[in-house]
Order: C-alpha cells, then sequence, then structure tokens
C-alpha cells in the first residue's frame, strides 16, 4: 500500500514486514515458553522474545523515524527499550503531526493485544 505525504510516495512494506515478523515472534514466544527445557535454559525463555522484539521494533522504528523525518533523542531509544508499553506511544505521539497520531497509537496497543492473544493461544495449543 502507498500513499503520499507532501510530495513524497510512502511505501508501507516496512510496517506490513514487522507486523508479520511481530506474529511470527509471538508464535516462536509460545512454543519457548512452553517447551520442556532443563532449568539451565530458563533465561532462553524470556531473551530469545525480548531480542526477537526489539530488533523488529528498532529495525522499524529506522525506517518510520526516516519517513517521518523525526529522529528520537537517545532517551527515548532507552525508554523504549525499559518501558516499551509507555515510551512508543510517546515516540508515536511525538512523529506524527497533529490530527494524525490517534491511529498509530491505537495500532500499536492492538498489535501488543494480537502479540499476548497468538503466543497465548500457541502455548496452551502446545500443553
Amino acid at each position: 500500500m502507498e500513499f503520499t505525504i507532501g510530495a513524497r510516495e510512502v511505501d508501507m512494506r516496512h510496517t506490513r514486514i514487522a507486523v508479520i515478523a511481530l506474529t511470527v515472534a509471538a508464535i516462536a514466544d509460545g512454543i519457548v515458553t512452553t517447551c520442556a527445557l532443563p532449568p539451565e535454559w530458563d533465561s532462553v525463555r524470556w531473551l530469545v522474545p525480548f531480542i526477537a522484539i526489539y530488533g523488529v521494533v528498532f529495525w522499524w522504528l529506522h525506517h518510520d523515524s526516516a519517513l517521518h523525518d523525526y529522529q528520537p533523542s537517545a532517551l527515548l531509544k532507552v525508554g523504549i527499550v525499559l518501558v516499551i508499553m509507555i515510551f512508543m506511544p510517546v515516540y508515536l505521539f511525538k512523529s506524527r503531526p497533529k490530527g494524525q497520531r490517534l491511529r498509530p497509537i491505537a495500532s500499536f496497543i492492538g498489535l501488543v493485544l494480537l502479540y499476548g492473544f497468538v503466543s497465548g493461544v500457541v502455548g496452551s495449543m502446545l500443553k
């Protein structure tokens, strides 16, 4: 899907790829959290999904900030790593023009809920 912001065309392919990658990460998260791993592998249960999620988030953030001509501060990036549920909506609010902020923030919240749902369904199917 392409649309125009100002005089340039915008390709939404990075956002679609990020949503697909996060869905795959949710499936992997559901599998990893329900696998019968030895106790010494407990750190893998949270580390693998964490790395996958934040890898996708920062890949998308790189492309999105270039798309919207907004460079998030280092402090905002650290905030996203530490408390993504608060600082990603802050980024989305700051990077979008007035009148175009609600949809991306609502989409982010929906994506978080989708991640939890998919991970939970996959995990319950494997138990």
